[in-house]
């Protein structure tokens, strides 16, 4: 079997700046995760001051949590 010198180059070549765009990606996406949980508890407190002190005040953060984590989910699944 032959192969190519320029196209064993060529390969590594490009798995080596897909790997790196790989490693890039992970590092945005954990960094940005980082920000967004903190974003999500901040929009739980908020919509928990609404009931501050009564029985809905739970219901209403957590309700929050959900709705910002299925947002979160889907924006991710978009990546790639």
């Amino acid at each position: 079997m032959i192969i190519d010198s320029n196209l064993l180059v060529e390969s590594k070549y490009n798995d080596l700046i897909y790997f790196k765009y790989l490693e890039n990606l992970r590092d945005a996406i954990v960094s940005s995760q980082k920000s967004w949980i903190e974003l999500r508890n901040r929009n739980s407190e908020i919509m928990g001051l609404k009931y501050k002190g009564g029985s809905m005040e739970a219901m209403a953060r957590n309700i929050q949590i959900i709705a910002d984590t299925k947002n979160r989910i889907k924006f991710i699944d978009e990546i790639e």
